[in-house]
């Protein structure tokens, strides 16, 4: 079917909706960088190294879907931030007690982790718990605002945003959606950065504004720099800076990817709480049903006597007269009695009492 083509009035209000959407976007990007939420040219490893050097605060979540490497993308950044993998793999941790472990560690001795990063975060905070265990959710929300001051850098993996607890996602500065994953050697990711305005109809509350930050392809490996030339002839623009080639990724990004044994090590660690995970999950399913208590003869029988299906309705009228009836049927009883007791003698009791 052939389409119908665009009036000039048309094309005139599409052109005049497209220049009003940039420059609502141009605004909304002032207005960011006034309140210092964005910075010209950072990249996502920027604003990380700045909480770090100025005791700040950065929570940010990757989400995408299952193997678009989302923990090797989280790994870079740890190695980006403590200078080798080894460390930063000391500090991705995929269970409830290993974050606490380093929590306490920090408090007790009196300082901040500049990088903490949780893989999987739904199976620590899931927003189910809400509705599960809510004491425990309003103890954990109310206690998360002060104990997340002993991290600089707090990032966290998840498939959707929506199972996440709703403390954990409120609290992030910085969105990434990883996607598209090309093998082995290199996927993309889209960067964006929370602007919380006022809401104007509801002063009480905020408005979250997403920022466009970064929309680019990361490499997996070292050796994708040498086999996907895309990395060194390709141009980016970052923050409203332009970056080109590979020595944006090496200076600027901080991406160079990640060897397979380094990532190799990491997923057996992954793979030795997944057994653990497996045992438990398992025994859930193996458990076996309760028996039931078997009933004695009269717990069997009902307790009310249930109609007949072959029963026809009673009518209101018919009704009525069964009520009717049944009335006189009582009084003429009643009159049987009394004539009954009147025939009886009167010293009958006194004789009964005697004997």
């Amino acid at each position: 079917m052939a389409m119908t083509p665009l009036t000039s009035e048309q094309n005139m209000q599409n052109r005049m909706s497209r220049e009003l959407r940039k420059k609502k976007i141009q605004r909304l990007f002032q207005f960011a960088e006034k309140y210092g939420v964005i910075k010209r040219g950072w990249s996502c490893i920027d604003y990380m190294f700045d909480a770090v050097k100025n005791m700040g605060w950065e929570s940010t979540c990757i989400s995408g879907p299952k193997g678009t490497a989302k923990s090797n993308l989280m790994l870079q950044h740890g190695k980006a931030i403590y200078g080798d993998i080894t460390t930063a793999r000391g500090h991705v941790v995929v269970k409830r007690k290993q974050l606490l472990d380093h929590m306490e560690y920090a408090i007790d001795n009196e300082l901040r982790i500049p990088w903490e990063a949780v893989d999987d975060i739904g199976a620590i905070f899931p927003k189910s718990l809400y509705f599960t265990h809510r004491k425990l959710y309003s103890k954990l929300q109310s206690a998360w605002e002060t104990t997340r001051t002993v991290f600089n850098c707090f990032e966290f993996s998840c498939t959707l945003k929506r199972k996440v607890a709703g403390f954990i996602m409120e609290d992030i500065t910085g969105d990434i959606k990883t996607y598209n994953r090309c093998g082995d050697l290199k996927s993309h990711y889209d960067y964006r950065r929370w602007l919380w305005m006022r809401n104007l109809k509801d002063p009480t509350s905020d408005i979250a504004k997403l920022i466009s930050i970064e929309d680019i392809a990361f490499p997996l490996i070292p050796e994708a720099f040498e086999l996907d030339k895309t990395f060194t002839t390709q141009k980016y623009y970052i923050g409203g800076i332009e970056y080109a080639g590979e020595a944006f990724y090496r200076e600027h990004a901080m991406l160079t990817g990640i060897s397979r044994e380094e990532f190799k090590g990491y997923w057996n660690d992954r793979l030795e709480i997944a057994k653990v995970s497996f045992k438990d999950f398992k025994d859930i399913l193996e458990e076996p049903e309760p028996k039931q208590k078997k009933l004695t003869p009269m717990q069997t029988q009902p307790s009310i006597e249930v109609a007949s299906t072959e029963d026809k309705p009673i009518s209101a009228r018919e009704m009525g007269l069964r009520s009717a009836a049944k009335r006189r049927a009582n009084a003429e009883e009643l009159q049987r009695l009394r004539e009954h007791a009147d025939k009886i003698p009167d010293d009958s009791t006194t004789d009964h009492l005697q004997l």
